[in-house]
């Protein structure tokens, strides 16, 4: 007789979610699957158009509905286009039209679209508009203009026209997308999409990078359905390639780095330095995060620094998740001195080295005093919120202490010898056992392993610092540095198998962030950018003239930094980037464009530290955790990230404030 086996409630509620889910995904795949099927990419067409000095030429144009976005490539004064306020400069004059068969008479047509011609020819600039025109529109020269019969409306002709206002021959690459309008609904399947997204990550239920990978798929779904259906190599355009080179090097640096116990070291010498003191540990390790991650990037520090803190605080006894929360933070605040400290410094630095003067250290200078201000007033805050918790340790870290070497006669002997040296400051009772046994505990370092990734940092930091000199390596770039960097180290390293090395890759982060920019991309074209766009613009109008600048810095700077604590930066400093231009381009409003890229900056690395979905070195710090037995959820990190958000931004506020009306640093900003 066969005995009966019993399944606790629980059990069997997992189980039926478990089924409940998998079917779910898979009605969502195969939805995805049939959709992809039966609709057909969106179609665009190229073509090479000459526009002969003082005339006006025409090209055809299918209009299948009201809308059409044309990208123009080609000599374009991209700070002048689309601002229609410079008298005197030559231009083109872009409209879309309805005309009769010959193309004498005017039906109805779209607003003018001025695109302002660069008078150096080896500027090659990239713009784009969107054009609406219907035949419900009022007629051409309305009430004066003859009615128009159904004949002639049998015959009209859709035209794109190219009116030239110049005394030479301009050339243009034309690109033409027919798109159905969705402004409305657009802004409703961006809010599903982020709704959804972040429905994923908190449940928890599903890993954060494969939660990412649906939600770009659905994204790429939901365009389909609605008639924008993107090419391949549209979708593999929209990735920042530049950004993954950088986030790649970093990673093959690191996986090399973990060899040496450099960090174990640091860390050493930072208990060495504290005599256990709590906090004035945390306040080395944090200034050792955030020094490094300005050398470095954010999330290459965390990944190399988070397993030495760990070994740390296990053996002082002190509440690890805390202090990891800590060490992500200063991460943040260290990252943000420089171009290369995070993920988004690199992708906003990348776009605009391209369109403005900046470089490493210009960077810098606007940046550190913000990032010196919040490293202190951060560090106070911690103390007096944090308190005594820090020393509340889980029952699994107790565990783990006790697993360590128990004192030896080794041990027992390195401690009478630090009992005889002299200290500046009184020790904590345990203090000489604990440093002992994290000293007989610590990695042996491989100082030959250490001089190699020294030559390399050293020729990647020189890269950093010579390409902002246009002299020398204009054209370099920070991908490409850090690439070359990583190689050299690899070259030196001389493994014979390279396979450990790309093994402790975080691919997985790679396909997060790749994921992430696609669904920043749909969320462009479903009008997002258009509508934020328009609600800054609206919002900087309210206010006096000679405030708008100022009042337009705080508004992209929290703004930035609330997006980028519940999406990850990257993606929101790709987004609001193109807010930033869309309201430096907008007609009404005269602001500099670099003014907003700085509270961006600001907004986007300081905002990154809101919560667990922020940023990269917020991963990272979750990833190296659970590989350590410690589990940081979601909720984990906002209860501690979230406040120490807000308190920066108010920082920062300050900081902009202060550099705007009170030292009048407005031509430095701009």
């Amino acid at each position: 007789m066969n005995a009966e086996v019993s399944v606790s409630p629980e059990t069997q509620s997992t189980n039926l979610y478990s089924i409940f889910r998998t079917s779910f995904l898979i009605l969502l795949w195969a939805f995805a699957a049939v959709i992809s099927f039966v609709t057909r990419d969106v179609e665009s067409k190229e073509r090479m158009v000459v526009s002969m000095p003082n005339t006006t030429i025409f090209k055809n144009l299918h209009l299948p509905n009201e809308i059409v976005t044309i990208d123009l490539r080609g000599p374009i004064n991209k700070h002048y286009t689309d601002k229609m306020l410079v008298k005197n400069s030559p231009s083109i004059d872009v409209r879309v039209e309805w005309r009769d068969s010959t193309l004498e008479r005017i039906f109805v047509r779209s607003e003018v679209w001025k695109v302002y011609v660069s008078l150096n020819e080896a500027e090659f600039s990239e713009v784009t508009t969107i054009l609406k025109v219907s035949p419900l529109d009022v007629p051409y020269g309305y009430p004066e203009s003859e009615p128009i019969s159904a004949g002639e409306w049998g015959s009209a002709r859709s035209v794109i026209s190219f009116e030239s206002k110049c005394d030479f021959p301009v050339g243009f690459h034309v690109v033409l997308h027919n798109s159905p309008e969705q402004p409305k609904m657009g802004l409703v399947y961006t809010f599903i999409l982020i709704v959804s997204l972040y429905a994923l990550v908190i449940s928890e239920y599903i890993d954060r990078r494969f939660g990412a990978v649906l939600i770009s798929i659905g994204a790429l779904t939901l365009m389909s359905c609605i008639g924008l259906r993107p090419t391949f190599e549209m979708v593999a355009s929209w990735i920042d390639f530049s950004t993954l080179m950088v986030l790649l090097g970093s990673m093959i640096m690191v996986a090399l780095m973990w060899e040496t116990g450099f960090f174990d070291f640091v860390t050493l010498v930072a208990y060495r330095t504290s005599k256990g003191h709590a906090w004035l540990l945390i306040y080395l390790l944090s200034m050792i995060a955030a020094i490094f991650a300005a050398i470095l990037d954010n999330a290459t520090v965390v990944m190399l620094l988070a397993p030495a803190c760990i070994r740390v605080c296990e053996a002082a006894f002190l509440n690890t998740k805390i202090v990891l929360l800590i060490l992500a933070i200063y991460a943040h605040i260290g990252g943000s001195m420089t171009p290369v400290g995070s993920a988004a410094n690199i992708l906003i630095i990348n776009h605009m080295s391209r369109e403005q003067s900046i470089n490493f250290t210009l960077f810098t200078a606007h940046m550190l005093p913000a990032s010196v201000m919040c490293m202190l007033s951060v560090y106070i805050l911690l103390f007096f919120s944090v308190g005594n918790r820090i020393y509340k340790v889980q029952e699994n870290q107790l565990e783990r202490r006790r697993a360590m070497k128990q004192p030896t006669e080794e041990i027992l002997h390195r401690m009478d010898e630090l009992r005889k040296r002299r200290t500046w400051l009184r020790p904590v009772p345990d203090y000489y056992e604990i440093l002992a046994t994290v000293e007989a505990n610590q990695p042996p370092m491989n100082f030959t392993l250490l001089a190699h990734i020294g030559v390399a940092f050293l020729f990647i930091f020189a890269g950093f610092v010579l390409r902002s000199m246009p002299i020398t390596i204009p054209n370099a770039s920070f991908a490409w540095i850090t690439m070359l960097g990583a190689l050299l180290l690899l070259i030196l390293a001389n493994q014979p198998n390279i396979s450990p090395v790309l093994a402790r890759i975080e691919w997985g982060i790679l396909l997060y962030v790749s994921s992430l920019f696609i669904i920043t991309e749909v969320i462009v074209h479903l009008g997002f950018i258009t509508w934020l766009g328009q609600l800054t613009t609206t919002a900087v109008l309210g206010v006096e003239y000679s405030q708008q600048t100022i009042s337009s810095m705080l508004i992209i700077l929290w703004t930035s930094a609330v997006f980028s604590a519940f999406l990850d930066n990257t993606a929101v400093a790709a987004v609001l980037l193109k807010v930033c231009i869309e309201v430096e381009h907008s007609e009404d409003t005269i602001l500099p464009l670099m003014s907003l890229v700085w509270a961006l900056l600001l907004g986007s690395n300081y905002g990154g530290m809101g919560t667990l979905l922020g940023s990269l070195s917020n991963e990272f710090v979750a990833v190296v955790a659970k590989e350590h037995g410690y589990d940081i959820t979601f909720m984990d990190f906002f209860y501690m990230g979230f406040p120490v958000m807000i308190f920066t931004l108010m920082v920062c506020s300050l900081y902009l404030l202060a550099a705007e009306v009170v030292f009048d640093l407005k031509l430095a900003w701009s």
